[in-house]
């Protein structure tokens, strides 16, 4: 039983294998995007397109390009868990170099939501010049998800600060 919970202490064995997974699906979704929408175009992924009746490449979507930017960082530090997570990293690293490195795991979960909020809420807008689609199903579950997350954190952190400030410090104990 870790934590005095048995059901958080059989959910942590689960830690690695879906943050392996978690990241595999992430840089093949950027891979995608990359190859098979931006088509390997710097420009195009920031949100510029080539319209002809100006003759010249055009923002159409102000906080696209911020969007993806947002999205490719994430990944990127995803790629730097994926790279870390494994034994033989906690032993080249140290284990507190190790768990600084895995602590951007927080990082990338905020970079995360924000990039999928601004999908899910803000990039089908009039100023899209297409019909707007329906809005996506999953928005207000993002919401409820990122939500739960942010409030477990706290939960999380509040009762370390608790259990810390219970117990007697070295140094009262030792006067």
């Amino acid at each position: 039983m870790v934590c005095g919970y048995a059901p958080v202490g059989k959910a942590l064995s689960w830690r690695r294998p879906l943050g392996i997974w978690a990241a595999l699906a992430a840089i093949t979704h950027t891979v995608l995007i990359i190859d098979g929408w931006a088509q390997w175009s710097v420009q195009r992924f920031l949100g510029f397109e080539y319209l002809p009746q100006l003759g010249r490449e055009v923002r159409l979507e102000p906080g696209f390009g911020l969007a993806n930017v947002i999205g490719l960082i994430a990944v990127i530090w995803m790629a730097v868990l994926l790279a870390t997570s494994s034994d033989r990293a906690v032993r080249f690293l140290g284990p507190a170099g190790w768990k600084w490195v895995q602590s951007g795991a927080y990082t990338v979960f905020y970079l995360s939501v924000l990039h999928s909020g601004y999908f899910l809420f803000l990039h089908y807008t009039a100023s899209f010049h297409r019909a707007v689609p329906d809005p996506n199903w999953f928005r207000f579950p993002l919401l409820g998800l990122g939500l739960m997350v942010v409030v477990l954190q706290w939960t999380a952190f509040t009762h370390g600060v608790r259990q810390r400030r219970s117990r007697p410090s070295l140094s009262a104990s030792s006067s």
